[in-house]
């Protein structure tokens, strides 16, 4: 029976005919051992596995909440790419305003850069525009080379708010108040009210 994976040896014993069934054997008992190998390798992987995230969030109609996790292993990959200590590299958010875009790294409307420290997590990006899409990327860069992303986030819209001035507000309240008072507009003629209730 197999159990988790590993494959049972017991299941593909046979009696041994001939030599070239044993060389078949060995060679299968070979195989197996590795697939198992293979298998516990994975097994001890998955355990270990981290969890790795960009996301961004609305706080509120104009401010973003961004926060992100690392895995050691994507750490250790950029440590090797720029032969410097992960504490040695300048990290940086970068938000992209991608509205109507299909997103490639070079053609957003803007972007704003974000230094972030070392032991920071995460983020909040206030005063943004309304009805806009946007996308971060944390990366980092070694003083030398420009800004090297690692993980992307995923896209978020801030909602389309109707900002109010002091005009528009003055013309909405004369709006409500000449929908209030429709009712006497329809019996004035001149200066005078008409009672329009039949007696």
């Amino acid at each position: 029976m197999v159990d988790e994976g590993i494959i049972d040896r017991t299941l593909i014993e046979k009696p041994i005919k001939d030599h070239s069934s044993l060389i078949r054997e060995l060679r299968n008992k070979d195989i197996i051992d590795k697939i198992n190998r293979k298998v516990n390798d994975l097994s001890s992987i998955e355990q270990t596995a981290e969890h790795e995230v960009l996301n961004l969030m609305l706080q509120n109609e104009q401010t973003i909440y961004a926060y992100w996790e690392l895995t050691n292993l994507k750490k250790q990959i950029v440590e090797h790419h720029y032969s410097l200590p992960w504490n040695k590299l300048t990290k940086y958010l970068k938000l992209y305003d991608i509205t109507s875009l299909r997103f490639n790294t070079i053609n957003e409307h803007g972007s704003l850069t974000f230094p972030i420290q070392e032991e920071m997590t995460h983020l909040f990006i206030p005063k943004l525009d309304a009805n806009k899409m946007y996308i971060a990327e944390y990366g980092v860069s070694n003083g030398v080379d420009p800004f090297f992303p690692i993980i992307r986030s995923n896209q978020i819209e801030t909602p389309n708010v109707p900002t109010f001035n002091e005009a528009t507000y003055e013309k909405l309240l004369w709006e409500k108040r000449a929908e209030n008072n429709k009712d006497w507009k329809e019996n004035f003629s001149g200066y005078t009210v008409y009672d329009t209730k039949v007696k």
